[in-house]
């Protein structure tokens, strides 16, 4: 949550927030989505201490055929 509370407070851009998650040192399993409400754009992101996957509403996470589409 720190890494969420550190966007929020000193990122100004989605690509921004994007690169401070890709390279913090991340100690938890979570899905949250980030926006930029003035450019309308948002994200999603899987994270966990491992990796940190983005991913849009063309390419949701995880890959489930048996969801409803």
């Amino acid at each position: 949550m720190f890494v969420l509370r550190d966007i929020l407070q000193y990122e100004s851009t989605l690509d921004s927030a994007k690169s401070n998650i890709a390279e913090a040192d991340r100690t938890c399993n979570l899905i949250i989505g980030i926006g930029d409400g003035k450019a309308a754009k948002a994200t999603g992101v899987q994270y966990s201490g491992y990796v940190a996957n983005f991913y849009e509403d063309y390419n949701l996470l995880p890959v489930d055929a048996t969801w409803h589409p």
